[in-house]
């Protein structure tokens, strides 16, 4: 980030460039851009007079943690990421938004970061304050519905999207598929494993949530809607109960 100027210490982060555009734009008042750099955005302004900022990451955890690094340098404490999952999703689920208690499957910038060998791919888990405010916030949205979940990172979506098509051995990452699933977890996810970890690793509040989209066929352009305000009323309702 090549602006010295702090952010807010609260705010989003997307990995689609037109979520984060469209929260800004459509959701925050005097929203200006903070930065344009090498296609990652930072966008600061005010949601309901609350200082706030949205930030798109780009894809996969090591995009997520280079932008997530950076925003912490200049003063955030507070990440929600709000996100995507497609996985086991129909029609019937658009409505619900899968908020993240914990995160699994990081395995390599656990390994950069100094982890024990032992640790790496183990459940990372998310902010319990945050996801109880996100949780009471889904629930206070009208059509939305807030489902406590674990997620599974996932380095090479499509090898995980179409396994028989994509990856080099498709049995073995079935074979990972149905062991996260017996692990109880119900959505994967190409970020949100970076965030947790760096809540970790700098002390700092991170959560996720994720929104139900069908990623192909007429939804395939859908950039997620369902989760905005769920996740900008939980960072207001954290700024004025919870912050110091």
């Amino acid at each position: 980030m090549k602006n010295p100027a702090p952010v807010p210490s609260i705010g989003v982060i997307s990995a689609n460039p037109a979520r984060s555009l469209l929260i800004a734009q459509s959701y925050l008042d005097f929203y200006v851009n903070h930065t344009n750099f090498r296609g990652f955005q930072v966008y600061t302004g005010e949601y309901q007079q609350v200082p706030v900022f949205v930030a798109n990451t780009g894809l996969g955890g090591p995009a997520c943690a280079f932008l997530v690094e950076e925003l912490i340098a200049h003063g955030a404490n507070v990440i929600i990421r709000l996100g995507t999952n497609d996985y086991n999703i129909t029609e019937e689920d658009l409505d619900n938004v899968y908020v993240l208690q914990s995160v699994q499957n990081v395995f390599g910038l656990m390994r950069d970061y100094g982890y024990p060998l032992e640790q790496l791919g183990a459940p990372i888990p998310t902010d319990p304050l945050l996801v109880k405010l996100l949780m009471d916030s889904a629930a206070r949205t009208p059509n939305v519905t807030g489902v406590l979940s674990r997620g599974y990172n996932v380095d090479g979506f499509y090898a995980f999207f179409d396994p028989t098509n994509v990856a080099l051995n498709p049995a073995v990452t079935r074979q990972y598929t149905t062991q996260f699933q017996e692990d109880g977890c119900n959505v994967r996810d190409m970020e949100s494993g970076a965030l947790a970890m760096l809540g970790q690793v700098r002390g700092i509040r991170t959560a996720a949530v994720l929104q139900a989209v069908i990623k192909f066929g007429h939804h395939h352009e859908d950039v997620g809607t369902t989760g905005i305000r769920v996740v900008l009323n939980a960072l207001y309702d954290y700024h004025h109960n919870h912050m110091q």
